[in-house]
C-alpha cells in the first residue's frame, strides 16, 4: 500500500507539473489525489496501534487533513 500510494502521488504530481492542457491536469490531480487515499487506511492503523483512545479521534483528524495538504503542496513544487 505504502508503495502504491507513493507510485500514484509521484505520478500525479508530475502529471500536474507537466500537463498542458486542463484535461491532463484534471486527470494528473485524480491520479495525485488516489495517493493520499491509498495511504489514508495505512496511517489510520498506525495511528490507532500507537496512540492511547483519548487522542485518537484528534490524531485521525490530523492524519487525514495531512494527506491531503501533501498532495496540494507538492503539485506547487516547480
Amino acid at each position: 500500500m505504502v508503495i502504491l500510494a507513493g507510485s500514484t502521488a509521484t505520478l500525479g504530481s508530475v502529471g500536474i507539473a507537466a500537463a498542458q492542457e486542463a484535461i491532463f491536469f484534471a486527470l494528473a490531480v485524480l491520479v495525485a489525489g488516489m495517493g493520499a487515499g491509498f495511504a489514508s487506511p495505512a496511517l489510520v492503523e498506525l495511528v490507532q496501534r500507537n496512540t492511547a483512545t483519548a487522542r485518537g479521534a484528534q490524531l485521525q483528524s490530523i492524519v487525514n487533513s495531512g494527506t491531503g495538504f501533501g498532495v496540494v503542496a507538492a503539485g506547487g513544487l516547480p
